[in-house]
C-alpha cells in the first residue's frame, strides 16, 4: 500500500513535453489613418461675403465626403 503511494506521488512529479499553446492576439486592421483634408474654420467663414462663403461649403462638402469615403473603405476591412 505505501509502495503504491509512494509510485502515485512519484508519477505526480515526472516531466511532460512543454505544449505549445497559440493564443489570438489582436492586431490593428488599418495600417495608416488616410490624411485629414484642410477644412475652413469658422472664424475664416465669418469674414466672408456670401459667394466666397458658398464656394466655401462646396468645397468642404466635397473634400469632407472624399475623407469619409475614405475611411469608410478603411474600416470595411476590418468587420468580419
Amino acid at each position: 500500500m505505501r509502495l503504491l503511494l509512494l509510485l502515485l506521488i512519484l508519477t505526480g512529479c515526472a516531466t511532460t513535453d512543454p505544449q505549445v499553446v497559440r493564443v489570438p492576439v489582436t492586431v490593428p486592421c488599418v495600417k495608416a489613418m488616410p490624411p485629414r483634408p484642410w477644412l475652413v474654420t469658422d472664424a475664416e467663414l465669418a469674414r466672408m461675403n456670401d459667394y466666397q462663403l458658398a464656394l466655401a461649403l462646396r468645397q468642404h462638402h466635397l473634400a469632407a465626403g472624399g475623407y469619409v469615403d475614405e475611411l469608410e473603405a478603411l474600416l470595411l476591412g476590418c468587420v468580419k
